[in-house]
């Protein structure tokens, strides 16, 4: 066997097997991969009986002889014994291993021989060990992975001298990296030794008293913060070594990823390092999204890039960065989308599988596809995963991914959104108007009172009164006309808006308070200490946060909530306050309410808004106030108006009919809670509705009489007939707004047909 040619220092000593070993083994490659699958299935059916000395002898060596190494076993060290060398000492040949056994008492002429080491453990030993409170063990002498790594640093092999040999090209760059994270005196640093910075770390240079304090920090951060240079750590894939150059291609061939789930908020403190560091920065990006950049960039030209993250970057504003370099660096070779299927156990991340190409040329292929495929919840665990993208996943031109927010949807479908919105305009522009949130308290529990507590204070104090309004929370907010829950909400405006008896009182703002509002001081003071802490809070502690559209909440307006389930927007004409879960929209138009209500925009909006938990809608202001709106025409906002105000009507009337008789059941019957059966009491028959009460009611209530049986057929003939009418026309209301709407965005036939063949859960009503 010919000698094989020295690696260079090649980390993993690859080059000396593609090179030398692997030619040598072409004609011969079959009967030596039999001999090694012979030796693993063995392994797999003995190995649980073996201990460490039987691993070696039935498993360890035999694979190291077939893989052509020489090698001598772990040799004794007279000062340390066995247990700091490594198993095997591995060499290219019998010559190189006979020239190194007459230095086996010096660990350095020893090793510096050896192309390799190997360690073995007994079969199936967990390669990191944990302690009693069950965290990796990482530095006990008897953890495997902390032996490997001693092993590597410890002995004098070509990895340990390769890697001393970098110790001061890294230490450049940590204090290059470290300016970014509080090293002022860094960047001072490498411009006083420009071109002789090596000899300045190696210790070469005198120093000055901060130029050696930005060495220290530089070592303290990168201890702390653990810098990686990729070029340096893989310099086999990244330099040419012979050359002492870059390689003509560098990069790895596939980078594999899966990011931790690190929120933007955990970021604050590597914020400034993210910003000087990364084209796809954003001030409330994820972790995630640095992970692209970095993958991507470690790839050959023509490499791929495999990652699984979140999906949230496909529509959020804070993936236009990242979007925008992917569409720029990448060719999009196909996302696998998992939507709201829990791939993670305990972690809600909406995942998505996105396959990467570093294009091999500067052109971009305007005829380049990606396959999509949208992989559905109740599919996870029942099919194969490779399967499905067969027999489901679609192509889509690569050109429709730029900086925009990415639609993962079919062609056809990709059109009609695209329809939708040139036949629209901006919300914004066509209601002249722009949504805006709810109250913020900063501190719930002192401004959001119910209505005990409110008779409580005007009691105390008449002239409160006045500034406790009735609001809405989030649920509160249905479809056609919100339903208030009597609760209130007490509104002491910040003294930035209004002019209170405190206002100018300065020090002594307090005290006029607790004159002026002696109840409401009464009710705010215990909370003192967590009203200060508020970040959202007025002039005063006791006060609101700051705030300039007040009086559009006492306006006609549209509302709607932050977390949506269904559609469901409503029109308010009573001056209902929101908490922070609700949206309002300054407009009393019926048509803009029906468009927003409508089938159409709901399965717009499913493929357009962010989905959180449990597929709900997130209609984030700047994406509500592009939503296209197409105008109507005369004739249709004619038919339009009325009908939506007779929903609004018929909508109360439900539910004032069906909180009567909830209302009566809780008094006659003592149920307190109805459950949803009852609170739908059209839907149900009337053995039904005798049943769900009889099961209702309280064990110490007893069983139904014939009289009270009498009397709940009596309420449900008097009633239900009422309400099945009131559902009956509403249905017909809802289908006739839902065709003119299609009609107002110039829906054709099969574009109607594609929109219910494609239709996301919850529609507001069927087909």
């Amino acid at each position: 066997m010919a000698t094989p040619r020295q690696p260079s220092g090649k980390s993993l000593f690859s080059l000396h097997y593609l090179e030398t070993r692997l030619p040598e083994w072409q004609e011969e490659a079959a009967p030596l991969f039999a001999a090694l699958h012979t030796l693993w299935h063995k392994a797999q059916q003995l190995g649980a009986n073996w201990n460490e000395a039987q691993t070696e002898d039935e498993f360890v060596k035999p694979v190291l002889e077939l893989l052509g190494w020489s090698y001598i076993p772990q040799v004794k060290n007279r000062s340390r014994g066995r247990v700091n060398r490594p198993d095997y000492a591995l060499f290219a040949d019998e010559a190189a291993k006979d020239a190194a056994y007459p230095h086996q008492g010096d660990d350095d002429a020893f090793y510096g021989r050896a192309l390799a080491i190997a360690e073995a453990k007994y079969w199936g030993r967990p390669l990191s060990q944990k302690d009693a409170s069950g965290r990796d063990a990482w530095k006990s002498d008897n953890n495997p992975s902390h032996q490997m790594v001693s092993y590597l640093v410890g002995t004098r092999c070509a990895y340990r001298t390769f890697q001393a040999n970098l110790l001061s090209y890294k230490q450049t760059l940590d204090l290059w990296v470290s300016q970014h994270f509080g090293n002022a005196a860094a960047l001072d640093f490498l411009e006083t030794y420009p071109t002789d910075v090596l000899p300045a770390l190696r210790g070469e240079r005198k120093l000055s008293k901060p130029h050696q304090a930005a060495i220290d920090r530089a070592r303290t951060l990168w201890q702390e913060k653990r810098f990686f240079h990729w070029d340096l750590e893989f310099p086999e894939v990244f330099i040419d070594l012979e050359r002492r150059d870059w390689a003509e291609n560098p990069g790895f061939d596939v980078v594999i990823g899966n990011p931790p789930y690190v929120r933007q908020e955990q970021l604050t403190p590597n914020k400034p390092w993210l910003r000087a560091s990364f084209a796809v920065y954003h001030g409330v990006a994820d972790l995630y999204a640095y992970f692209y950049e970095r993958g991507l960039l470690l790839l050959r030209l023509g490499g791929l890039i495999g990652i699984i993250t979140s999906n949230k970057f496909l529509r959020a504003s804070y993936g236009g960065p990242l979007r925008r370099f992917l569409s720029a660096e990448s060719h999009v070779k196909g996302i696998i989308d998992f939507g709201h299927a829990p791939i993670f156990e305990d972690a809600d991340t909406f995942p998505t599988i996105a396959v990467l190409q570093r294009p091999p040329v500067e052109e971009f292929d305007a005829e380049a596809q990606t396959e999509i495929c949208s992989f559905p919840r109740e599919k996870l665990g029942r099919i194969d995963l490779s399967v499905y993208i067969k027999q489901y996943g679609f192509q889509v031109a690569t050109s429709r991914f730029g900086s925009e927010p990415w639609s993962l949807e079919r062609p056809e479908v990709d059109e009609l959104m695209t329809k939708l919105r040139l036949n629209g305009e901006p919300l914004v522009q066509y209601a002249g108007a722009v949504p805006y949130r709810g109250i913020l308290t900063g501190f719930n529990a002192a401004f959001l009172i119910d209505t005990a507590t409110k008779d409580g204070l005007i009691q105390e104090d008449p002239t409160c009164a006045a500034l406790i309004k009735s609001y809405l929370r989030g649920q509160d907010i249905k479809r056609w006309t919100p339903e208030w829950s009597g609760l209130w909400m007490i509104l002491l405006k910040s003294s930035e808006n209004h002019m209170w008896p405190w206002s100018g009182a300065g020090e002594n703002a307090e005290t006029v308070f607790a004159e002026s509002y002696p109840a409401l001081y009464r009710h705010f003071k215990p909370h003192e200490q967590a009203l200060r802490k508020r970040q959202d809070q007025g002039r005063f502690w006791w006060e609101l946060r700051s705030c300039t559209y007040y009086a559009l909440f006492e306006r006609p307006k549209l509302l709607y909530q932050e977390i949506q389930f269904h559609p469901a927007y409503g029109f308010d004409n009573t001056g209902y306050m929101t908490n922070n879960k609700g949206f309002l929209l300054s407009s009393s138009d019926g048509y803009l309410l029906a468009v927003l209500n409508s089938p159409l925009m709901w399965w717009y909006n499913w493929r357009y808004l962010p989905h959180m938990k449990d597929e709900a809608l997130s209609p984030k202001g700047e994406l509500m106030e592009v939503l296209p709106i197409a105008p109507a025409s005369d004739a249709i906002r004619a038919e339009v108006e009325p009908a939506v105000q007779r929903l609004i009507v018929l909508t109360k009337a439900q539910r004032e009919i069906t909180s009567s008789v909830l209302d009566w059941l809780k008094v006659e019957f003592d149920i307190e809670t109805p459950g949803q059966r009852l609170a739908e009491l059209s839907s149900l028959e009337g053995d039904s509705f005798i049943r769900e009460v009889a099961q209702r009611r309280p064990r110490s209530a007893g069983r139904l009489t014939p009289a009270g049986v009498q009397t709940l057929r009596r309420v449900y003939d008097e009633y239900v007939p009422t309400l099945r009418g009131n559902d009956a026309e509403a249905g017909r209301l809802e289908h006739q707004l839902a065709d003119l709407v299609n009609e107002a965005y110039q829906l054709t036939p099969a574009e109607v047909d594609l929109l219910w063949q494609t239709a996301p859960p919850r529609m507001p009503i069927t087909r």
